[in-house]
């Protein structure tokens, strides 16, 4: 006797190989293939049904025309139209060929009910395949942003305002819809962005191909919230494997020197690391150095206003560097970058400008950078004293967090001996035993636990005041609701005690919340992502930008300083382009004016020739 189970299963087996069931997995398998095989499969079989009908009309002597005598071409060209156009059996005559004529039609029907579902179906999965961002972009000399990030927002604002023409590609693994949902909203809509968003992964080839990034302009590489690291070095590489390490330039944030280092051996002088920390420090450094550099740190990263351009101009081959610096209307010149890279600002004035030589200037646009009828070059005398002497500081950090060690040192660079720091952390939220300062040669640092940022104030007084959010683990919008109130109560405390010439510093997670800040009439910089964001859009759309800003940042070097009008031998209120020459005398490069508070202390970079400097005025120089 046989086993149940065994005659169950073979009746299992035999049910499963059925005609019924077969011919439902072949039409699976068919459907599976794609829409076109669909349509070649409902092709053949209106083809068949058109055929049979022709021949069953001929063999029966029978015809739609309702004629004597009809060939098969005419009888398979009626059967067709009956096909195609159900109204075409309405003058049919005789129950044969009614019949006939009304499966054709009723086959014709289904073909097309099908067709046109197929079609539907066909023309809704494009759309969702387009939505969701799975799509190749056909776009040349766009911007590629991989990654995802709270940067990517900022990032996107700073390009667009750079390049109204700019077409910017963002993929990351996220959902387009998503992305575009998150951005829109918080966009300027007047500068028109032209976004294209793709869903996927930046480490994965497959992926990175639907940006096109072979023709693409230049390449940004975000890195993600948590664990960026690792990810920024695969997708760096997975570009390298794509487009090659000689292509666009590709501008990546990096988090440590150590990464960039090996990225740098790994790929070249194509790419160009931003470390947020870094740019961050540098920045603040250089505000610190003198009251007012704050105007003009930030005049020169937003991207709507006057900064560095780079270009070849032809028509001063063979000139000198004094010959150019008298040499335009519109754009200040401040150096020369040679076919090497090397970078020298405020060069000698004898310097000859040769073929493959880049002019940097500061200017409104690249476009700025033609030359103008030559003017006289006046005669330069003994370079000036900037008096530039290093003094005590006398520093108040309010929080702490990463950022904290690569400002002080960054601060040390150009501190003088007998400085101090005073470190008042809220042991509620940051444990003092996760305060790690760092070596530093100028700076006596002491760490105090405390949440009123006011009681150190009245105990002395600090040359500046540094707010710091608290670490990631809090959340942005706690840190910053916190740094805006003791924001409030330091303010409230300078104005009661007269101290508004302290500099304050504060680090505000959310850009947005800038605004809320209220700096207008202090002496105050603001550190949020926008400083490194805008970097990057800047590197990317001009990379040489990079070596320019490293050497303005850089104490060592020929630098951005502010000296009055009396200073360069200017007493009363006079033009600019006779600034331009005063400042050249003695050996300096005047760029700008900073107005004072009374007229709502602004800087404003490379002013027309003719604008009028008083002499409450301080002039913007390099040297």
């Amino acid at each position: 006797m046989s086993d149940p189970l065994l005659r169950g299963s073979s009746a299992t087996r035999g049910a499963a190989r059925s005609f019924r069931n077969r011919v439902r997995y072949r039409f699976d398998r068919l459907l599976s293939r794609g829409m076109w095989a669909v349509l070649l499969w409902l092709g053949a079989i209106t083809f068949l049904v058109v055929l049979l009908s022709a021949l069953l009309l001929t063999i029966s002597s029978v015809t739609f025309t309702g004629e004597g005598d009809s060939s098969f071409p005419e009888e398979f060209w009626q059967s067709l139209l009956r096909v195609i156009d159900p109204g075409t059996m309405a003058g049919d005559v005789g129950i044969g060929r009614r019949i006939l004529a009304l499966t054709v039609t009723m086959t014709g029907v289904l073909i097309a009910g099908t067709l046109i579902g197929l079609i539907a179906a066909g023309v809704e999965q494009r759309v969702e395949q387009l939505r969701r961002g799975r799509s190749i972009v056909v776009e040349s000399g766009h911007y590629v942003v991989l990654g995802w990030s709270d940067r990517v927002r900022v990032v996107i604002d700073q390009l667009t305002k750079a390049d109204h023409r700019a077409v910017v590609v963002v993929l990351a693994d996220r959902d387009a819809p998503d992305m575009d949902d998150d951005l829109r909203p918080d966009l300027d809509p007047s500068l028109g962005q032209r976004l294209i968003f793709r869903s996927g992964d930046p480490r994965l080839r497959s992926s990175v191909a639907l940006t096109n990034v072979e023709e693409a302009r230049a390449v940004i590489v975000l890195a993600p919230e948590a664990g960026g690291e690792a990810d920024v070095v695969t997708t760096v590489l997975t570009l390298g494997r794509a487009i090659g390490f000689d292509g666009a330039p590709i501008v990546v944030e990096v988090s440590s020197d150590r990464v960039t280092e090996k990225l740098l051996r790994v790929t070249g002088p194509s790419l160009h690391p931003v470390n947020v920390a870094e740019s961050s420090s540098r920045s603040a450094a250089l505000v610190l150095r003198q009251a007012g550099l704050s105007e003009v740190v930030e005049e020169l990263i937003e991207p709507t206003t006057a900064g560095v351009h780079v270009a070849e101009v032809p028509r001063l081959v063979g000139s000198t560097f004094a010959d150019a610096v008298f040499g335009f209307d519109s754009a200040r010149p401040i150096g020369v970058i040679g076919p090497d890279g090397a970078l020298r600002l405020n060069p000698p004035p004898a310097t000859t400008i040769s073929a493959g030589d880049q002019l940097v200037a500061i200017a409104g646009a690249a476009s700025d950078l033609v030359p103008a009828p030559a003017r006289a070059v006046p005669s330069r005398g003994e370079p000036i004293d900037l008096g530039i002497v290093p003094k005590p500081m006398r520093l108040l950090f309010v929080g702490w967090n990463r950022l904290a060690p690569a400002l002080l040192a960054e601060f040390d660079r150009f501190a003088a001996d007998g400085s101090t720091v005073l470190a008042l952390v809220d042991d509620s939220v940051l444990a003092l035993d996760d305060v790690h300062a760092p070596t530093t040669t100028h700076f006596d640092i002491t760490i105090r636990k405390g949440s009123d940022p006011t009681e150190p104030l009245r105990d002395a007084e600090f040359s500046s005041i540094i707010l710091l959010a608290y670490p990631d683990d809090v959340g942005a919008d706690a840190a910053d609701g916190r740094t805006l109130l003791d924001l409030a109560l330091v303010k409230r405390e300078l104005s009661a005690a007269s101290s508004l010439d302290t500099q304050l510093l504060v680090q505000l997670l959310d850009a947005d919340r800038a605004t809320l800040a209220d700096m207008v009439g202090l002496n105050g910089f603001i550190i949020s992502d926008a400083v490194s964001s805008g970097l990057m859009a800047q590197f990317a759309t001009s990379p040489q930008r990079q070596t320019v800003f490293r050497a303005l940042y850089d104490p060592e070097r020929a630098s951005l300083h502010l000296l009055s009008s009396a200073v360069l031998g200017v007493d009363a209120p006079t033009a600019f382009v006779d600034v331009i020459a005063a400042a050249y005398e003695v050996g300096v490069l005047a760029i700008g004016l900073l107005t004072p508070p009374e007229r709502g202390r602004r800087a404003v970079l490379s002013p027309e020739l003719t604008t009028t400097v008083d002499q409450s005025d301080q002039v913007i120089v390099i040297g």
